[in-house]
């Protein structure tokens, strides 16, 4: 075994060793992570090429002797032989038909490829090998006399090796699909005998070259003129998100990530693949992908997943006139699995071309799935853009468009079949729209259905935490993230019971007394909520400058016992809030149609304590606050969804947001291409907490040192914390 976990061979012929057997890499492989290991029999190995049929083939993981490989050469091996229990693969090639049995210990049958190759007997006087030793004596009788001989010749055909005979195999390719080489039939026609423009003759007994005629070619092929029918395998899409615009973006030299649950594709998401970036995504940010596969029990299995029909990078993008006729996306029939309890159809469209991108421009389309010739699901694809997290981005990012927005992912809908199917079923399924509002407009769509199918749930009674919506400073929640009271946590039922009671502990960075709160509801199977926790301030006290870390963990799913605890916790980044003084002007300063913007100040408590409605257009008003201690929100709206300032829009003039101190310093200037609006959270005085720490001075400890007691004397002890360590840091 060497340092590559191959095996290097040596190589056998009629018990003589091949002078080029020792292949090295390109020999066995050994390694205990492949997941299959290949033996190929053919006419040569390593291109080497050896004329006669092979009468047997035998695998060995030992070294044998060439004394006992040509001892043993022409008999057939058993357990006397003295390696018997080193043989891996004993092919005799015995038999009919392509199956070739193993006769080691291991049963390691093979199948014979292409109908080229064939088992075939020898006869009774070509036999050289498979004799049977025996230590009995035959029983025989010698006669003795007068006979008369005659000889009788008999000639028999026997068919002889030929030089110029080719075997060729036709195939065709039957589309389906007239369009699209999809699910297309392969139509195997042969083989066909075509020969050698020489014809030779041999001689049956000797071999010499009896005769040599020259062949009338039938006809001529030109490879050019041949017809190819572009295959590939099936594309399974995995995500569709959209790169946002990167006029004056800056993503920082981080970049930011998303996170998307894959569960559903975990039936595809096995052995080698080939991952493939496309429709122009690759040539815009650069990007790295990563997949956590996270070990445990899922609350239910993936029993299935298909791809209902290929996505645009196999069949290209549709016409709205391609779908409406079916051109493309024709109706199928699925099997549904048998051990599938629930089932449903993920659906991902996105809108393009002039009248399909905008709903402005071209109006709304409906978008159609019918089960089973009748028309269950209608959807609208319209997705508000203005509240992007990335922003503001270069380009038109705030328009609302079908299906997706620049640097978010694409709108999925999901359509719950499980009320008209059940395991085992055969589904039809057909995808259709409406029709245009204008006929004659350009609608163009990226389409993708999936259908997933899951076992009953693995639980009776668990609980989740899917996600944390704030604090947290990933890319997803950047308009929400940054906060200083009331944190938002994703849980989910993944029970089969009802949940309608949960405990909640929270904390940040290493706190030693969590916070604990006690949520109630009514959440069904795989149901879930965004659960907003009224925290006390204490929760904030250890907050620290950078690299702070949220924490939340459940428990106690309806007052019983959680079956699953591995998904029970959940943690998040997030950045320190602003601090700002108690002191503040907030100074904003409309553009031409001021009826489309205002803005509202509130405390932790969700309480307004300021707003203005910006009546006036080109109007700079500055509001002042005088605040205490505490955290605050303020929030800017523009109903238009394009801000104070946009470039596609200059009819409306620009605008500015800013905040101010007592004296009229800046201290935040907010970007006025805000879209539809955004929220800025921050602390006055000391950070976060309402607390005023003062330090003591003048303290006196008695006796000093003390070993069971001591004393302690200062003024105003009564609202001081104490810690008491020992001379190694040990606390006490």
């Amino acid at each position: 075994l060497n340092g590559n976990n191959v095996r290097d061979v040596a190589f056998y012929i009629d018990g003589v060793l091949d002078a080029n057997s020792v292949v090295g890499a390109t020999a066995i492989n050994t390694n205990a992570n492949s997941p299959t290991r290949k033996l190929r029999i053919n006419r040569g190995l390593d291109n080497r090429f050896f004329e006669g049929a092979i009468d047997e083939v035998r695998l060995w993981d030992t070294d044998l002797s060439v004394e006992t490989i040509n001892e043993w050469k022409n008999l057939k091996i058993d357990n006397s032989h003295p390696d018997y229990n080193n043989l891996q693969l004993y092919y005799e090639f015995n038999g009919t038909g392509n199956k070739v049995i193993d006769s080691s210990p291991f049963g390691r049958d093979a199948t014979i490829i292409g109908e080229r190759y064939s088992l075939s007997s020898i006869s009774g006087p070509e036999l050289f090998r498979d004799f049977v030793l025996t230590e009995e004596r035959p029983n025989v009788t010698f006669y003795q006399g007068d006979y008369v001989t005659t000889e009788v010749t008999t000639e028999v055909d026997r068919p002889i090796a030929k030089d110029i005979r080719h075997l060729v195999i036709e195939r065709s390719i039957v589309a389906n699909d007239p369009n699209f080489a999809i699910d297309d039939d392969i139509v195997v026609d042969g083989p066909r005998e075509y020969w050698a423009p020489v014809e030779r003759i041999y001689d049956e007994n000797t071999g010499d070259l009896i005769e040599e005629n020259t062949l009338t070619p039938d006809g001529e092929i030109n490879i050019t003129d041949l017809e190819y029918t572009r295959r590939f395998p099936f594309y399974d899409e995995l995500v569709s998100f959209v790169t946002p615009y990167g006029i004056n973006l800056d993503l920082g030299e981080e970049g930011i990530s998303w996170y998307f649950d894959m569960s559903d594709y975990m039936p595809i998401l096995k052995g080698d693949k080939r991952i493939l970036l496309t429709l122009g995504g690759q040539n815009q940010e650069e990007m790295d992908l990563e997949f956590l596969f996270i070990v445990g029990t899922p609350p239910r299995d993936v029993v299935q997943f298909e791809q209902i029909w290929q996505g645009t990078n196999r069949i290209g993008i549709a016409q709205i006139s391609q779908i409406i006729n079916d051109e493309k996306f024709k109706s199928k029939d699925i099997i549904i699995a048998p051990n599938a309890a629930n089932v449903k159809i993920r659906s991902s469209v996105t809108g393009h071309g002039s009248e399909g991108e905008f709903a402005q421009n071209g109006g709304a389309v409906n978008h159609i799935l019918n089960i089973d010739q009748l028309p269950i699901y209608f959807w609208n694809i319209e997705q508000e853009c203005s509240l992007n997290p990335i922003f503001p981005q270069g380009g038109t990012w705030v328009f609302d468009r079908q299906g997706w927005c620049p640097g978010e992912r694409t709108l999925i809908t999901e359509h719950n079949l499980s009320p008209y199917i059940s395991g085992g079923e055969v589904v039809n399924v057909d995808y259709e729209t409406t029709a245009p509002p204008v006929a004659t407009g350009d609608y163009r769509y990226h389409v993708a259905h999936q259908l997933v199918a899951y076992g009953e749930a693995n639980f009776q009674s668990d609980a989740s935490i899917v996600g944390i919506m704030a604090p947290n400073n990933s890319a997803e929640f950047t308009r929400v993230g940054t906060i200083c009271a009331n944190p938002q946590i994703v849980i989910r039922n993944t029970g089969a019971e009802a949940l309608t009671s949960l405990t909640i502990n929270y904390w940040i960075n290493d706190a030693q007394s969590p916070q604990t709160y006690e949520w109630t509801g009514d959440l069904s199977f795989m149901e879930e909520e965004v659960v907003t926790i009224d925290a006390p301030k204490e929760l904030w006290y250890d907050i620290l400058s950078d690299n702070n870390r949220f924490h939340a963990e459940i428990s106690s799913p309806n007052g019983g016992t959680d079956e699953y605890s591995f998904n029970n916790t959940f943690s998040s980044d997030f950045d320190y809030p602003d601090l700002l003084p108690s002191d503040i002007t907030v100074e904003i300063r409309t553009n031409n149609f001021s009826n489309e913007n205002s803005y509202r100040l509130l405390d932790s408590d969700g309480n307004v304590i300021g707003s203005n409605s910006l009546p006036a257009a080109n109007t700079t008003y500055s509001d002042d606050y005088n605040l205490v201690d505490g955290c605050y929100s303020l929030e800017v709206t523009d109903l238009a969804g394009d801000g104070l300032q946009f470039f596609a829009n200059p009819n409306q003039g620009a605008g500015f947001a800013v905040i101010r101190d007592g004296n009229g310093q800046l201290l935040e200037n907010f970007s006025p291409d805000f879209g539809g609006g955004f929220g800025f959270n921050f602390t006055t005085s000391f950070p976060v907490s309402t607390e005023e720490l003062e330090f003591l001075t003048s303290l006196e400890v008695f006796p000093n040192p003390a070993s069971d007691f001591f004393t302690l004397a200062g003024e105003d002890l009564s609202e001081a914390h104490i810690s008491i360590v020992n001379s190694v840091g040990q606390s006490m």
